[in-house]
């Protein structure tokens, strides 16, 4: 599943894991039932090991922000649906509900195994959603109509929008850049590289005797 894959990758601690799921209404209720089945089977523990899903936190201080995070949701009236459990560095995939546009869980870079759901009627609502944030990496559309989730990638601020795959989708010759407070608006990747890594130099030189005016 996308969805898992977004947010659960490397414990959800690189800049391009998706720290929000948008949903339409309509389907809302059965994502979050196949999100949270695949939370679930996830193993977490010695990243050595070929059947774990998922390894350790960074570092204790990360973990517990993660956690703080989490928990400020929950007593503000949010859902745990699965996990949100937290055992050493260890941390369990985490599925949520019932969350506001204001709680820092939803707002903030979290950098954790946790993926924050919320729902929405029209396209319109969505693009706001999605707008309505300081940031500006990546963004992931999933849809039937590809031609529909090009149209709507174009609105999205960000530097980077994927149709139908997941938000942790890098390649070396593709610019990789953020706008907003996700970067410094430059780009690196492919023919990129040639701008963000050099500086332009103009040397000039005569092969005769110049002649001016005064």
């Amino acid at each position: 599943m996308i969805g898992a894959w977004s947010s659960f990758h490397y414990q959800g601690q690189t800049c391009i894991s998706a720290g929000r799921h948008i949903v339409h209404e309509s389907i809302v209720d059965e994502y979050v039932a196949n999100l949270a089945a695949r939370a679930k089977r996830i193993t977490v523990g010695d990243p050595t090991d070929p059947a774990t899903g998922i390894g350790p936190m960074i570092n204790q201080r990360q973990a517990q922000r993660g956690a703080a995070l989490l928990r400020s949701a929950v007593d503000a009236g949010a859902t745990v649906v699965e996990g949100g459990t937290l055992d050493g560095l260890f941390f369990r995939p985490t599925v949520v509900t019932g969350l506001r546009r204001d709680m820092p869980l939803w707002t903030d870079e979290v950098f954790a195994p946790i993926a924050p759901v919320m729902s929405f009627s029209t396209d319109e609502e969505a693009i706001d959603l999605v707008n309505d944030t300081p940031y500006g990496l990546v963004n992931a559309v999933q849809t039937a109509d590809e031609g529909r989730g090009l149209r709507f990638a174009q609105r999205l601020r960000s530097g980077m929008v994927h149709v139908n795959d997941a938000t942790p989708t890098d390649e070396a010759s593709a610019p990789f850049g953020g706008l907003g407070a996700s970067g410094l608006g430059g780009r690196a990747g492919g023919e990129a590289n040639l701008e963000e890594f050099t500086e332009r130099k103009w040397i000039s030189t005569q092969h005769g005797t110049p002649q001016y005016p005064y």
